[in-house]
């Protein structure tokens, strides 16, 4: 390597990087376009991923200085709706508009592929059961259904399904027929450009087959019955199938008759070590925008969580045990869920099947009179699915509210401010270009302009609750217009 010639060679340098280290956003450098025409190309591509046609109507406009970029490009947005669930299979325009932004939504959540549960044929086989942007479904939906507000997204039952135009998506050449009864209609998902996104609550799957036969039990018996394969659990998307498919490894539980749900016994939650946490730390991810720990290791916060002598190792410090106050404590909700095989994955038979989500256990036992259970607890699923929403604000205020059920969640969730802040920051950055953390350390947001700016666009969000007005005010503001 060349050494640097004089001390005066090194002290440019070192003034070059002391410069750039104190900024706390990130900022993509990019040319500011100049023109109108192009700033409407470069807002156009940030809507479509695609260049527009010269000899579209808009583009005219712009050209001929009928409308502004700004206006040609908030047009095209508002263009975009969800009729009946679906947008005009023609309008190539539209169809990208739709695409993008369901694929920039998809790219917010942490896990985004389904959890592989037995084999690799049965995750094949969630994979044309279920579309891979199922979560961003929702979003995509709030933000292109007239009247349908960001937080309804938390709220109910709803699951969605992506309508595509394309050929149904075949990964594994299962044999339909192990589902006598229904057959004809378990779904696939299709390939292709989402053209609409369809509403549907259940799916109730009746199986008839005749498990392989084993060294164990070399004459099985056939198995039949009915499960929804689609069964939904409240909360809006925390509970829909697709974000739980993606964010929970549940213990598996087999159909026995009248014994009904049969755990693996090593794979049962035990209140501890095994809890379905990955739910807790996805959920403050995904929709707050926080990273563990996401409250401060402090005598304050982390105290009450520790317990020298637990058996569980990540109780006995506050460092380890911060971090697990949030996500142990908030997947209580999801503790009763378990994956049920109802077809088995043999694979060169042809046999194929799903694993479903099921509620195996009803919270028959009482619930822990401990605020927070140092120790195992054996009885854990089994207890009612509650949990707490713990962490601190991007203002420093700590959050410790008890749910009761995944609805609740939901309904808390909706009223959350980070949630809204969570959202305007993350299409802040795909717009300005400028990532800014949303860390919950105090700072004086007036010396910050692109923070102070979200706060200020997630302020009027959460009132409006519009993901289109949202949109729209991002492409409207000095910060884009002058980039």
């Amino acid at each position: 390597m060349k050494r640097f010639q004089s001390k005066k060679q090194l002290k440019v340098i070192s003034v070059i990087l002391s410069a750039l280290t104190p900024f706390v956003v990130s900022e993509v450098a990019f040319s500011a376009p100049k023109t109108e025409v192009q700033k409407y190309v470069k807002c156009y591509q940030q809507l479509t991923d695609r260049e527009p046609d010269p000899a579209s109507a808009n583009y005219l406009k712009v050209v001929n200085r009928q409308m502004t970029a700004i206006a040609a490009c908030v047009s095209l947005l508002n263009r975009v709706k969800l009729i009946s669930g679906a947008v005009t299979a023609t309008d190539v325009e539209a169809v990208a508009v739709l695409n993008k932004f369901n694929n920039i939504h998809n790219s917010w959540f942490v896990n985004r592929d389904y959890i592989e549960d037995i084999s690799s044929e049965m995750l094949l086989m969630k994979h044309q059961v279920f579309d891979p942007t199922g979560p961003a479904l929702h979003i995509t939906r709030a933000l292109f259904t007239d009247g349908v507000p960001y937080g309804n997204i938390f709220i109910g039952g709803g699951n969605y399904h992506a309508v595509r135009n394309g050929a149904e998506t075949i990964l594994v050449d299962y044999n339909r027929t192990i589902f006598s009864k229904s057959a004809a209609s378990i779904p696939r998902v299709k390939s292709g450009d989402l053209i609409g996104i369809q509403h549907k609550s259940t799916f109730v799957l009746d199986y008839d087959y005749l498990p392989a036969a084993t060294a164990t039990v070399p004459a099985p018996t056939a198995l039949t019955g009915s499960i929804d394969i689609a069964k939904h659990f409240g909360g809006g998307i925390l509970g829909s199938p697709a974000y739980l498919q993606t964010t929970i490894v549940p213990p598996r539980y087999v159909l026995r008759g009248a014994a009904g749900y049969v755990p693996f016994t090593a794979e049962r939650y035990d209140g501890g070590v095994k809890v379905p946490r990955r739910f807790g730390k996805s959920v403050v991810s995904d929709f707050l925008c926080k990273d563990l720990p996401a409250a401060l290791v402090s005598d304050a916060d982390a105290t009450k969580f520790v317990d020298p002598s637990s058996s569980v190792p990540f109780r006995t410090d506050r460092a380890c045990a911060v971090c697990h106050a949030t996500m142990d404590q908030l997947t209580g909700v999801v503790r009763h869920i378990g994956y049920v095989p109802v077809a088995e994955p043999i694979f060169n038979n042809n046999r194929g099947g799903f694993t479903p989500l099921h509620p195996v256990y009803s919270g028959q036992k009482p619930a822990s009179a401990a605020y927070w259970d140092f120790g195992p607890d054996l009885d854990y699923a089994n207890r009612p699915a509650t949990g707490r929403l713990f962490y601190r604000t991007s203002e420093n205020a700590l959050i410790d509210v008890k749910v009761d059920s995944l609805e609740h969640l939901g309904a808390v969730m909706a009223t959350q401010k980070d949630a809204y802040r969570c959202v305007a920051k993350r299409y802040y950055e795909h717009f300005v270009g400028v990532k800014v953390p949303m860390s919950f350390t105090p700072a004086d947001v007036s010396q910050d302009r692109h923070k102070a700016a979200i706060y200020d666009l997630a302020e009027k969000f959460k009132i409006s609750g519009s993901l289109k007005e949202l949109v729209s005010d991002i492409l409207e503001s000095e910060n884009y217009i002058n980039r």
